[in-house]
């Protein structure tokens, strides 16, 4: 049997400026540092035969930070990145209500069939998460994830076998974001 640590990845600028980032290649903020670090600690005494990141550079940043001085082997997953938010990246929601208001009104409405412009719907999201899941089938022990926002909440609807819709309430949101998560599960 696998148990899942799940880490959102430390805060970044646009994190504290509440924006949309998506695929951006946006690195941690100080602050994002500080809180991997305190993290860092915390899992320390975990030996994880495996972990996994997205291949965004926050996401990496933040595993490599978890891992120093382990000889733990990183691999890279796209299929855990961020929804590609299209041409609402770097917007903040009230620029989205603005520019896109029928994609503010889905959101808000927590529609699970709702999709960014030039970007991804929720539904190419859990494809992705699903593909990542299909991979673990068969690890045991302790699995770091550092993901993001959008991907874990993807990863526990599944994991938890919930309808779509319920992805808008499975926020692991700040100052939430890396406190430790750990689902036992058969894979």
């Amino acid at each position: 049997m696998a148990r899942l640590v799940l880490v959102r990845h430390g805060k970044t600028r646009a994190n504290f400026e509440g924006r949309f980032q998506g695929w951006s290649g946006e690195l941690l903020s100080p602050e994002g540092v500080e809180e991997v670090l305190e993290m860092r600690e915390r899992i320390w005494r975990i030996p994880f035969a495996a972990v996994f990141a997205s291949d965004l550079p926050r996401a990496v940043q933040t595993a490599r930070l978890l891992l120093d001085g382990r000889r733990t082997k990183l691999i890279l997953s796209p299929e855990l990145r961020e929804v590609n938010f299209g041409l609402a990246e770097g917007l903040t929601f009230s620029e989205l209500q603005s520019s896109f208001p029928g994609v503010a009104r889905a959101i808000l409405s927590r529609d699970p069939k709702v999709s960014f412009p030039k970007g991804e719907g929720l539904s190419d999201l859990l494809l992705r998460a699903r593909s990542f899941l299909r991979r673990l089938r068969g690890r045991e022990g302790d699995i770091l994830i550092v993901a993001h926002d959008g991907s874990l909440r993807a990863l526990l609807c599944l994991l938890l076998r919930l309808p779509p819709s319920f992805w808008f309430d499975l926020s692991p949101s700040y100052p939430l974001d890396l406190s430790l998560k750990a689902v036992r599960l058969r894979l």
